[in-house]
């Protein structure tokens, strides 16, 4: 992933993008806009984008738009892993260290030219390096990329910190509505949208409509072709006729976990459908305790690839039937790639704003008193309802559904 230095990562490529094949994208953009900017081309963009492996799934159809709409300006992505210490350190546990940003790849060259990957940023020398790597880029358009609900507050602090490492250029992108009130009791009625559409209010700002429908909304994910290699080998030595289904029984936050002897039972259920079917475990590293108790159901239909890339898993998923998980960036990156997902949500948001995008109508909810708590790092009420009495029926009769529409 390139180098790092002083808190910084840097990936990318040295050229500006050629679209080539995908010059026919430009043409699709331009039916659904129907009223263009007059916003010269920029010479570069900046793209401010804070985010884990399923949040900036969720940003993958902007990013798309966002070069659809410059296609001769050079896109350069600044990101970290959080704003808070220990959501940031987590992160940094399954992206392979603090200046790591995998998922960011799958969409270099084609729509991001350029990756900058911010260690911390609350530390002088971090801000100091990243004021470093951005110095000379010739920058003449700021994108933060701000999610459903983010504060005022929230914002102006993000603006004023790409103000202080880019200069003063003009800011698109953060004159959003939907600021999740206080009040829990008014929470319940909130209409910001999913997440997918927080990214792209920046189009709103180029008089531009956001994309909204399915058939526009495009997740252009792309694996290495070493990825697709070892993915399309790994599903060969199954042998022939082999139907794979994913379980992805992991989470980043713990009051998001689905109980494991549940995705056991999952999985039980699963192999009783067809002798063909074989269920692999995926996710990063901390879930090869989960895995094992997986695998020990039946060790020759259950295998386990936890730990690996971003970039393998999202070959992987491309060829699973189904996949079944937590809430998370497995399932996003799954529903991405175009597999069939089963989600376990948490009660964290308000429904049909985080679930995975093309399989909204098969996430499986509990509803409690409680929900949405809006608490992304634990259960403000100590009982965790929402995930600990969800119960298994549910999540079979979506997996059912599903391997029905196969």
């Amino acid at each position: 992933m390139g180098r790092a230095r002083g808190g910084v990562s840097l990936f990318g490529r040295t050229s500006a993008l050629s679209l080539g094949d995908d010059a026919r994208l430009a043409q699709e953009l331009r039916a659904i806009v129907p009223a263009a900017s007059t916003m010269k081309q920029p010479r570069s963009i900046l793209v401010f984008r804070p985010a884990g492996l399923g949040d900036f799934v969720m940003s993958a159809p902007a990013f798309r738009a966002l070069r659809l709409r410059f296609p001769d300006s050079r896109v350069l992505l600044l990101t970290m892993h959080s704003s808070t210490r220990a959501a940031a350190d987590k992160v940094a546990a399954y992206a392979g260290g603090a200046t790591k940003a995998p998922w960011a790849e799958l969409l270099v060259p084609h729509l991001i030219d350029e990756v900058v990957t911010i260690a911390a940023p609350r530390t002088p020398l971090a801000l100091w390096a990243a004021w470093r790597a951005l110095r000379g880029r010739h920058i003449d358009l700021i994108v933060p990329m701000i999610d459903l609900g983010t504060s005022w507050p929230r914002r102006l602090k993000k603006m004023l910190f790409l103000a202080m490492l880019a200069g003063p250029v003009r800011q698109i992108g953060w004159r959003m509505r939907g600021t999740v009130p206080r009040d829990h009791r008014k929470r319940r009625n909130l209409a910001l949208g999913h997440h997918v559409h927080g990214p792209m209010q920046f189009l709103q700002e180029l008089g531009e409509p956001m994309l909204s429908q399915d058939a526009e909304v495009v997740f252009d994910l792309r694996p290495s072709a070493e990825a697709e290699g070892w993915a399309g080998r790994w599903l060969t030595a199954l042998g022939e006729g082999a139907r794979l289904i994913a379980i992805a029984p992991g989470a980043a936050q713990p009051h998001k976990d689905w109980p494991i002897d549940r995705f056991v039972a999952v999985a039980r259920a699963l192999l009783a459908v067809d002798r063909h079917i074989h269920v692999v475990v995926m996710g990063s590293s901390a879930e090869n305790n989960k895995a094992a108790a997986l695998v020990a159901l039946d060790p020759q239909r259950i295998s386990s690839v936890c730990g690996i890339t971003v970039d393998h898993s999202a070959a992987l998923f491309a060829r699973c039937e189904l996949v079944v998980g937590n809430d998370g960036g497995a399932v996003h990156l799954a529903d991405a790639m175009g597999a069939k997902v089963v989600s376990i949500v948490p009660g964290l948001e308000v429904p049909n704003s985080i679930e995975p995008w093309h399989n909204q109508h098969r996430a499986v909810r509990h509803p409690v008193p409680c929900a949405p708590c809006y608490s992304f790092t634990f259960c403000p009420e100590g009982h965790n309802r929402c995930m600990l009495e969800l119960p298994l029926q549910p999540v079979l009769d979506a997996c059912w559904q599903a391997l029905a529409e196969t």
